[in-house]
């Protein structure tokens, strides 16, 4: 480090004071104190405060060291396994590279940068049986330790000796301080020293030989406050170096002044350790040797327990960059801030408020008229029954309820005007207003409305009847110098010259009683017990305002406009609504106000009036914003205010897993079958954390942002999977933190959670459909063969009872008139017509038998081809033609339709063979293939033509061809005609195997399969 540091350093201590220092105009006592205890977890004694890179409190105490975010405060332990505290911590200091420098009572120092500890010891030159009591860094960027004889220095990364080289004497180096212009004071027990910025030596500036503490304050002046001593002839608070203009004779003398640390603010206060309490100089420079503490409260102001300090005895002192003070007590911490609305006793409580032509304040209430001229509040007429209403004319007369009275005053005259008759007597005074034409419109409690213009009362009738006996609880007027009314009953009516408007709650109204009405650009915003509305005449619209998150602005008391800005006075909160977010609303009545909030956090005290007077709020012409409550009147200066605070680092804290802590590094992959977690997280914000908003959001779970103002989020019943946590932070209104803070993490599955789990189950439901689908079909198919069994054997009894009985008579029959025709000389005339009836009979009979055939249902193969194989013998014996068969690959089931197509068929082409062809040799094949089956008759015959074979051609009177033709097409077969290489003809019979084939068990229709048994 170097001058650029000093200067950087410089710069930010500048840059604290002119934004938000600690004004010297402002009371100790006025100042927002908090304080917090050890009930609320804070340590105790602290002597070392400092304030990191990232905003949070460093506390140093004799408990080790703490971290406070603002809200908790953390225990951090010292690095290493054990995970022990820190030990007594006598010095803290934050150094512009980011790093945070720990001193020790028991020697030795911590340096914590980027997370990580860092210990410097003797092996760093830092011996470790020397106690560390402070460090200052140097305009030359070095970085200096004061211990318990000697002076140390920080060079490139070691330490080393320096106080004899720069002339300070060896002893006790009790405090270290660096004032304006980088020079470096020494409080030892050989009294003070001071090093100039470019000198080699050091000058001794103070020869007490007792130690204390030192204040460099902003002016250039240096403090010192020595340990209590009787013995000392200095005061007990003095200035060693002067500012420019100072002079050396400051100081303080006072019983209980004791030589704890100083504090310099960087508005040039002085803060020092009374016991009991605290002591602040708010212009040091003008204290001259005070010998006690009942001066001004403009040289000394005081502060101790029975104001609310935690403790009795102050340990440490601190600024920090939002120019907050922080004192640790024997008991606890304390914080004093600026607050944003600041308490004025010049002006009472509960009281209404107005600004007078010139901007001066106006004031009405609690029996006292006032008007501030650019100065100090001033009375202007105290009256008996005090103030009950007051309002401006654009001449800049005002009016004024004073006492049951109406009186007048402009300038410096002033004078009552006489209530209308048809009113008295006056019984109250609701509202008051001037409008732009210098008339005078006035409520009057069971009157109604009047209106006084040139000396003359005019008694106003509202058109609607149910206004008529009601009186206005306010009254305003529009740039359009329309004048307008609002009620208790909640109804707005607005008068536009002879014309009359009225909106109540079937208009979407829903303000409760009205309370104020104020002009807003074109348009008039309306405040009540319930709501706030902005009247748009211009797009005949009413839009009930809300703020973000849904909140509505109960119990308005007053509306302010400043610049850019609309202020809203409600219930408890002070509200700031950016006029370009009015807008919005305007335009498109579901967008919610983006509010910044003011209250009890930013010094705002006590509730804003539920009854009149009204309005409590208002803006003088110096800028400054009023607000009357119950409690009192505060000033806001909207200039103050108009910083928006960058949004605060958030960081995660840790979290808990089925209720057990985890840790946030290693425990990344959760237990199987974790059902709930809790993450912790928290922003650092430690002027403010009652303002920081969060929002959350885990990845797989949430679809978009949690808001909240909470700092932990739960989750249950996670399903396994991998996560991401992310959570960010803003400060009151502001933009939301670019960096999150993130976790990522998984939870593994269960058995019963993994894809196998769910295959598996899928699998099981699939083979119990399948198991249920096949009992199924196995019962159908029982309850169809028992059925089809019972017809078998029905048609099989036919069967056989037709054989035995019908075909074995004709058979006899055919054999007797056989007989007869072989006995019959062949030139007798009854031989032909004999034969023919002999072959009329053996037709018959054969077609007898395959009807019986087809009656037995058989689908036997070997029933085919012995039925066959009796045509075929039948017909050898009776013709020229010797007639085989022959069957080819493994005989199969056949379907009954095509088994009786084949027999058919078979049976016509053989007979065609024997009578037509002149054959010598007949032949008939079966063929069962694994594609088709073929029936095949060939004979070496004459043969026929090619159109007979192709069917194109039939002989007169035969039908024998067409017939098997027909046959096979109506069964999806193929019956061909063809001559074969052998010049043979050959009748084929061709039908594929999934129609020609009966399906068996194992057999599917594509191909056969076996389930494997075990034996």
């Amino acid at each position: 480090m170097g001058n650029g540091t000093w200067r950087w350093v410089v710069s930010v201590l500048v840059w604290a004071g002119s934004a938000h220092a600690m004004p010297p105009d402002i009371r100790l006592d006025r100042l927002q104190h908090t304080r917090w205890t050890i009930a609320d977890g804070a340590p105790t004694g602290a002597r070392a405060m400092a304030q990191g890179t990232d905003g949070a409190l460093w506390i140093g105490s004799g408990e080790g060291l703490f971290r406070f975010d603002g809200v908790q405060f953390d225990r951090i332990n010292a690095p290493g396994k054990e995970g022990r505290p820190f030990g007594d911590v006598y010095a803290l200091m934050s150094t512009p590279d980011g790093s945070l420098w720990i001193g020790l009572r028991n020697g030795g120092a911590y340096q914590f940068k980027d997370a990580q500890f860092t210990h410097h010891a003797e092996t760093q030159g830092l011996p470790t049986d020397l106690p560390i009591f402070g460090f200052a860094l140097g305009r030359d960027g070095r970085l200096f330790a004061g211990t318990r004889d000697r002076l140390f220095a920080l060079d490139r990364g070691r330490w080393r000796e320096v106080g004899t080289e720069l002339g300070f004497p060896s002893g006790w180096f009790h405090h270290l301080a660096v004032d304006r212009d980088g020079g470096l004071w020494a409080s030892t027990d050989h009294g003070v020293w001071h090093l100039l910025p470019d000198a080699k030596h050091a000058v001794q500036e103070n020869a007490e030989s007792t130690v204390g503490f030192l204040a460099a304050l902003s002016d250039g002046s240096v403090w010192y406050a020595p340990i209590l001593d009787e013995s000392m002839k200095t005061p007990d608070l003095t200035v060693l170096r002067p500012a420019p203009g100072q002079p050396r004779t400051a100081g303080l003398r006072a019983s209980g002044l004791s030589g704890r640390p100083l504090l310099g603010d960087h508005h040039g206060g002085l803060w020092a350790t009374l016991s009991p309490g605290i002591v602040r100089l708010p212009r040091p420079s003008s204290v001259r040797l005070v010998h006690r503490l009942d001066a001004p409260p403009a040289q000394v102001q005081r502060f101790t327990r029975a104001q609310g300090l935690s403790g009795d005895q102050p340990e440490a002192m601190l600024e920090d960059r939002d120019g907050n003070i922080w004192i640790s007590t024997n008991e606890g911490l304390d914080r004093f801030r600026v607050p944003a609305l600041r308490f004025t006793p010049d002006v009472g409580p509960n009281g209404r408020l107005g600004t007078a032509a010139d901007g001066s304040l106006l004031v009405c209430g609690g029996g006292l008229t006032a008007a501030g001229e650019n100065g100090p509040i001033e009375p202007l007429r105290r009256v008996k029954g005090g103030c009950d209403g007051m309002t401006v004319e654009p001449s800049g007369r005002s009016w004024w309820v004073l006492g049951g009275g109406l009186w007048w005053r402009q300038g410096d005259r002033a004078g009552e005007i006489p209530w209308p008759i048809e009113a008295q007597p006056v019984l109250g005074v609701p509202a008051i207003q001037a409008d732009r034409e210098g008339a005078l419109w006035v409520s009057l409690t069971r009157h109604g409305i009047f209106r006084y213009r040139q000396d003359r009362w005019t008694h106003f009738v509202p058109d609607l009847e149910a206004l008529r006996k009601m009186s206005p609880s306010a009254i305003g007027t529009d740039r359009a110098g329309r004048v307008w009314f609002g009620y208790r009953s909640g109804e707005v009516l607005l008068l536009d010259g002879d014309r009359q408007r009225v909106w109540n709650r079937a208009d979407g109204l829903e303000l409760g009683r009205v309370t104020v009405l104020t002009p807003y650009e074109d348009a008039m915003l309306v405040g009540g017990a319930e709501g706030l509305a902005l009247f748009d005449t211009s797009r005949d619209r009413v839009t009930m305002l809300q703020a973000e998150g849904g909140e509505r602005f109960g119990g308005v008391a007053g509306i302010v406009m400043d610049g850019g800005h609309v202020w809203i006075q409600a219930s408890r909160t002070v509200f700031r609504i950016g006029r370009d977010a009015l807008e919005r609303a305007a335009a498109d009545p579901g967008v919610a106000l983006r509010a910044d909030r003011f209250d009890d956090a930013d010094g705002l005290r006590g509730l804003s009036s539920p009854d009149w007077p009204w309005p409590t709020a208002t803006r003088t012409g110096d800028g400054r914003l009023w607000f009357s409550t119950l409690a009192g009147t505060f000033i806001l200066h909207p200039n103050d205010t108009a910083q928006t605070r960058p949004p605060p680092p958030v960081e995660l804290r840790g979290w808990t897993i089925e209720g057990k802590d985890a840790d946030l590094q290693t425990d990344r992959s959760l237990p199987i079958g974790t059902k709930r977690i809790e993450l912790r997280y928290g922003a650092i914000d430690i002027s403010q954390p009652q303002r920081v908003r969060y929002r959350y959001r885990l990845e797989g779970v949430d679809t978009d942002w949690q808001a909240t103002s909470a700092r932990n989020a739960s989750y249950t019943n996670l399903p396994p999977g991998a996560y991401t946590f992310r959570v960010a932070a803003a400060s009151g209104q502001g933009p939301w933190g670019p960096r999150e803070a993130t976790l990522r993490f998984s939870i593994p599955p269960a058995f019963h959670q993994t894809a196998w789990f769910y295959a598996l189950c899928a699998a099981g439901a699939i083979f119990l459909v399948w198991v249920a689908h096949r009992l199924h079909i196995g019962r159908i198919t029982t309850r169809i063969r028992l059925r089809a069994e019972a017809q078998a054997q029905e048609r099989e009894r036919i069967a056989r009872d037709l054989h035995d009985t019908l075909l074995q008579s004709a058979h006899g029959l055919v054999l007797t008139v056989h007989a007869m025709a072989e006995h019959t000389p062949a030139d007798h005339p009854d031989k032909a017509r004999l034969e023919h009836v002999l072959e009329r009979a053996d037709q018959a009979v054969r077609e007898g038998r395959r009807k019986v055939l087809e009656l037995r249902a058989t689908e036997d193969e070997s029933d085919l081809t012995a039925w066959l194989g009796d045509v075929a013998c039948e017909l050898t014996e009776r013709g020229p033609a010797s007639i085989t068969v022959h069957v080819e690959g493994r005989p199969r089931l056949l379907r009954a339709e095509i088994c009786n197509e084949a027999m058919y068929i078979g049976q016509e082409a053989m007979i065609n063979a024997q009578k037509h062809s002149g054959a010598d040799r007949i032949v008939l094949r079966l063929q069962y293939g694994a594609a088709v089956f073929r029936l095949l008759v060939l004979d070496n015959g004459i043969g026929m033509s090619a159109k007979l074979m192709e069917g194109a051609e039939q002989p007169p009177g035969h039908f024998g061809l067409p017939g098997m033709r027909e046959r096979a097409a109506a069964r999806g077969a193929r019956l061909s005609i063809h001559r074969n290489s052998a010049a043979e003809t050959v009748v084929e019979f061709i039908a594929p195997a999934t129609l020609a084939y009966v399906r068996t068990s194992g057999e599917t229709p594509f191909g056969r399969w076996r389930i494997p048994r075990s034996r």
